[in-house]
């Protein structure tokens, strides 16, 4: 009698379905190196199936990296239409039906994932830089660059004593190179702002990062045939100093200066300016075509990775994709003909009434975006909420969808990042204050000591030598209110309201603006990160509104319920703005970021009153863990 086939033994057809349906590339190997089989998402990825090739070749790999033994996975980069792609591969030894050793290789183009792994690397670093070099760099929006590479030709051009700094750009082509930002000394009108590459003296083109051109006389200068000095430079121009702007390994323009006075010695400090200059503009453009990077990449994955529900006006879902069920911990049956806010309730806090009065305007059409801290199971959860209605041809609303995206992990890094720059700007604060300042004092004192020196011998002389003395007495009280501004007052041992009593006086002081503060006799915050980051929230809402609102009175309000602490901030300024997206900038994001890392929300609204709006503010009086 014939036994039967093992009925365990799973259907090849449905295994090769399986097996096509694994987001990874899978291949079989055999001992020669040679490709037995592969996938489907292989077959994709090369445009055509590759049984038969060579596996070394073909994933670039060393000869020796396949036979390794290490459980490691192995990294290689081969070329796919003119585009590197770096994939990460798993080997898996196998023996098979006919007693032969064979390889099964699964391979993963990691490629994006190591780029934006680098991308916030650069971002990091970027960040860093900016802080040591200007603190106005600091947190600069990509709309703001330009005028702030405007102002750094400024303070540049004003340091060297020259005619003219700027940047100069290259065209797509590269033929022509444009002057896009420049700062002219008072007087002074450019005659060059456009010139032909063609008319470049060959040794500017062979310059290469950081090498610096100097030109202490540019009449005498090796020019092209076809071009002189007019070419290139303004009229009346003595002096140069020009360095190659290079981003990603390619020349994109210059940077550099003029200057009608003659200038025989660049010295090092003017040559490190520019050079720090020049390195900071390049980062400058950089960031600005990362946060346009960044902005597509987060729409992308808004819409491919979110957990998504459909459900009715009675708040029936209908359907919902995996990732939400697997969320909810919810089964696809349990997931049918579920009231949406069921799986909110007792999860979402004081939040909930306000949530479900969401979902209650959503069913009137209104489009919603919201954050919610969702208590999933013993560990809280920011998810980001959208809510989108479905009208039909009458403007009703017919059933909504629900977007949502955990982001309690990009949330942690954001406090991090919070942290990092915490401890910089103290940093920055701390050595402002004890280096610098005390620099300045022992040079005023030294005035001080040359001036009654000179009072016999000269009294013009004396008091000359008192100007400087009083400038330098400013210059160190700027420095002490820089240093403040970067060190927290609680560093200087005075309590939550004492700080905010502190910047109210400094405000009206500096500013002439009233800003009157109340907060609840009974409240009592102990966590010393919510009582920082509260500190800046308020700082930073009170700069925007001496920026932007034109206010001349600001009230800021804190009153605790429960366990939670209620902030709310209102100026009687110009208003906010019907269009969000011009009135919603780094600061504001800064914000929430902070009101984030502290498990708290904060929203900004129109003031039924008039005025710039009301930031609101609500979050625990002790940080929960994430």
């Amino acid at each position: 009698m014939k036994s039967d086939k093992n009925s365990n033994t799973p259907d090849t057809g449905v295994l090769n379905i399986l097996l096509d349906s694994i987001p990874q590339m899978l291949t079989i190997v055999d001992d020669n190196d040679t490709i037995t089989w592969n996938n489907k998402i292989t077959s994709g990825f090369f445009g055509r199936t590759i049984t038969g090739e060579s596996f070394k070749k073909l994933f670039s790999l060393n000869p020796e990296d396949l036979s390794s033994s290490s459980l490691k996975a192995l990294t290689s980069v081969t070329s796919r239409k003119g585009i590197d792609k770096i994939l990460e591969h798993r080997i898996i030894n196998h023996i098979d039906k006919n007693n032969s050793p064979v390889k099964l290789v699964i391979s993963e183009d990691v490629t994006e994932k190591i780029q934006n792994i680098k991308l916030l690397g650069f971002l990091l670093e970027f960040e860093s830089l900016l802080t040591r070099l200007a603190l106005e760099s600091i947190n600069i929006q990509a709309d703001d660059i330009d005028s702030h590479l405007d102002k750094l030709l400024l303070l540049t051009g004003k340091f060297a004593n020259v005619t003219r700094s700027f940047i100069a750009l290259f065209n797509e082509s590269g033929d022509e190179i444009t002057i896009t930002n420049d700062w002219c000394a008072q007087g002074f009108s450019p005659t060059v702002k456009t010139l032909k590459t063609v008319h470049l003296p060959k040794g500017w083109k062979r310059k290469k990062k950081n090498e610096l051109i100097l030109i202490p006389d540019v009449a005498k200068v090796k020019y092209n045939p076809e071009a002189g000095a007019e070419k290139i430079f303004s009229a009346g121009i003595s002096s140069s100093m020009l360095i190659p702007l290079y981003s990603k390994g390619i020349r994109i323009g210059y940077i550099g200066f003029s200057s009608v006075r003659a200038i025989e010695n660049f010295s090092p400090e003017l040559k490190s300016v520019f050079r720090i200059t020049a390195e900071l503009t390049v980062n400058l453009f950089e960031k600005k075509a990362a946060y346009t990077q960044i902005s597509i990449a987060e729409k992308i994955i808004s819409k491919s990775s979110g957990m998504l529900a459909y459900f009715d006006t009675k708040g029936i879902i209908k359907t919902a994709n995996e990732a939400f069920i697997n969320f909810h911990h919810l089964t696809p049956d349990e997931i049918e003909n579920i009231q949406i806010a069921s799986l909110f309730k007792d999860r979402l806090g004081t939040r909930e009434s306000k949530f479900l009065d969401l979902i209650n305007r959503s069913f009137n059409g209104e489009e919603i975006q919201t954050e919610i801290w969702y208590k999933d199971k013993e560990r809280l959860r920011l998810l980001e909420i959208a809510l989108h209605p479905n009208l039909d041809s009458d403007g009703n609303t017919g059933s909504v969808i629900l977007n949502s995206s955990d982001i309690t992990d990009r949330v942690q890094l954001e406090a991090r990042i919070l942290e990092v720059i915490h401890k910089e700007r103290k940093k920055i604060g701390i050595s402002l204050h004890d280096d610098l300042g005390h620099d300045l004092l022992a040079v005023a004192i030294k005035s001080r000591l040359l001036a009654d020196k000179l009072k016999p011998v000269s009294t013009e002389l004396s008091l000359e030598v008192n100007e400087i003395e009083k400038g330098i007495k400013n210059a160190i009280n700027e420095v002490r209110r820089l240093s403040h501004g970067l060190i927290p007052y609680k560093n200087h041992g005075l309590e939550f309201k004492e700080m905010i009593d502190a910047v109210a006086l400094t405000i009206e002081r500096d500013y002439n603006l009233h800003c009157e503060f109340t907060i609840d006799e009974s409240i009592h915050i102990s966590d010393e990160s919510i009582i920082k980051e509260l500190y800046y929230i308020i700082d930073e809402a009170v700069m925007n509104s001496l920026k932007h609102s034109e206010c001349t009175g600001i009230k800021i309000l804190m009153n605790q319920k429960n366990s939670m602490i209620s902030l709310s901030i209102t100026d009687n300024g110009r208003g906010i703005s019907n269009d969000s997206e011009t009135e919603s900038g780094v600061g504001q994001e800064i914000m929430k970021y902070r009101a984030r890392a502290i498990g708290g929300f904060l929203e900004i609204k129109k003031n039924p009153g008039g005025g710039r709006g009301i930031i609101w503010i609500s979050c625990p009086l002790n940080r929960q863990i994430l």
